[in-house]
């Protein structure tokens, strides 16, 4: 069993040796703001039915005790505590040298939704050491409105974890973070917050748009870690700045996907999905379509560049990638190598779970086929 130490005390403040945690308030009650500004309205429909497994908020005084830290040791979760303890790596399951992997979620979902529990068992699998999925799902309730207002706060107090946990030895060469799509501009502020291309390596999926793309002073992607990749499947939801290293438009341009269906399988709430599969099923760059503009396409990407983690040179690479996606599971077009041949041995359990998802899918929408 793991683990889990919460603090119910109010406004505990402590004090590291180089920085500071300091709690803050948590404003008023979990209800729904009947008005959006325009822009934030889209946010409902794609997200809407990925909440079925979300925490229920009882009361927190603070937004350190809304915000969990989940350990995981060779796919265990062995830890759980929340922005206020001040606890040890030792006590967590994981060791100061182990290689870390922190994991964001998305507005309305938790750490248990399906495609969180699909890529940690494919980091597992990948890279080992430790990963730590960064649980605010408490919060992500929310009206996406009141979210936004606490995005700086959320970042400082995830900031400040990382921080203490570096104090104790975590490596930011071997630390890598993920995030989707509000998940994902945490992720990016964090790395900015914690240091210039400290952190290794940030993948983000489909980076939220709405309440970011405006701000005139917002800060720059490719600063959150020495290589920041970003995949982007939705024009609506995703932000349309297309600033990271590499920048994956999928499908149609990064504006929709074929394959999108009902929320919360849409053409932004696909991306995960996008990418757990990339980890079996290869989605390869190619020129860029003429019916795509770009304002800054990539010139140079090696021969079966892929889009995802396991591609190992993306360091060589800068600017708009493309590549094209299929209306069904597993959602690449492998036709982009001649080189590539698929693995005897992909059918692993995640595949079965991803393809058992989207067999239910059918049989409720009548849209993925079953295969």
């Amino acid at each position: 069993m793991p683990q889990v130490f919460v603090y119910s005390g109010f406004n505990v403040l402590f004090t590291l040796t180089l920085w500071s945690v300091v709690s803050v308030p948590v404003l008023g009650s979990v209800e729904v703001v009947a008005q959006y500004p325009n822009d934030l309205q889209t946010f409902d429909d794609d997200n809407e039915g990925n909440n079925e497994t979300l925490i229920i908020r009882k009361g927190y005084d603070t937004l350190e005790q809304a915000v969990f830290f989940k350990f995981y040791k060779n796919g265990q979760l062995t830890y759980i505590a929340n922005g206020i303890n001040v606890e040890q790596l030792g006590d967590t399951g994981c060791t100061p040298d182990d290689r870390f992997a922190f994991l964001l979620h998305g507005w309305r979902e938790s750490c248990d939704v399906d495609w969180m529990k699909l890529l940690i068992a494919k980091l597992t699998a990948h890279r080992g050491g430790c990963i730590v999925c960064i649980d605010y799902g408490a919060l992500a309730q929310e009206a996406y409105v009141r979210l936004l207002r606490k995005f700086g706060p959320l970042t400082d107090i995830m900031t400040n974890k990382l921080k203490y946990m570096y104090l104790q030895g975590l490596n930011p060469d071997k630390t890598f973070m993920f995030g989707f799509s509000f998940g994902g501009q945490l992720s990016t502020a964090i790395g900015n917050t914690f240091g210039p291309n400290q952190i290794k390596e940030i993948d983000t999926c489909d980076m939220a748009g709405p309440g970011f793309d405006f701000r005139v002073a917002s800060l720059d992607h490719k600063d959150a870690a020495q290589n920041v990749q970003c995949i982007h499947t939705s024009r609506d939801k995703g932000t349309k700045n297309y600033d990271c290293h590499q920048d994956w438009r999928m499908g149609n341009c990064g504006a929709s996907q074929d394959a999108a269906d009902r929320p919360p399988m849409g053409s932004h709430g696909l991306c995960p999905y996008f990418y757990i599969s990339a980890f079996d099923h290869p989605f390869f760059a190619v020129n860029q379509p003429r019916r795509c503009s770009s304002s800054r396409p990539a010139s140079f990407w090696p021969e079966d560049f892929k889009m995802g983690y396991l591609e190992t040179r993306k360091p060589m690479v800068s600017g708009e990638l493309f590549a094209i996606t299929s209306n069904t599971y597993p959602f690449n077009i492998e036709a982009g190598s001649k080189y590539y041949k698929k693995s005897e041995t992909s059918s692993t359990s995640t595949e079965k779970c991803l393809r058992t998802k989207f067999t239910l899918i059918k049989t409720e929408n009548s849209f993925f086929p079953n295969s």
